[in-house]
């Protein structure tokens, strides 16, 4: 709502990264396996939609780094 405060950006993504390491840490470096963790959980990542979701992230990725 109009009333609502929001957390800077740079805390935000500062937060994220944070997650998103300890989760690549628990799963052997594998940041796919971290973003799946981070997008559907950890008891959730490997179903249809957590794979669905790591083959955006790696179209991304090449799309940006051809």
């Amino acid at each position: 709502g109009r009333t609502a405060e929001m957390i800077p950006p740079e805390k935000q993504i500062e937060y994220m990264s944070m997650a998103l390491a300890r989760y690549a840490a628990r799963f052997g470096n594998d940041v796919y396996a971290a973003c799946r963790a981070w997008h559907r959980g950890q008891g959730l990542m490997n179903d249809a939609l957590g794979l669905a979701y790591e083959q955006l992230i790696r179209s991304h990725v090449r799309r940006l780094f051809p």
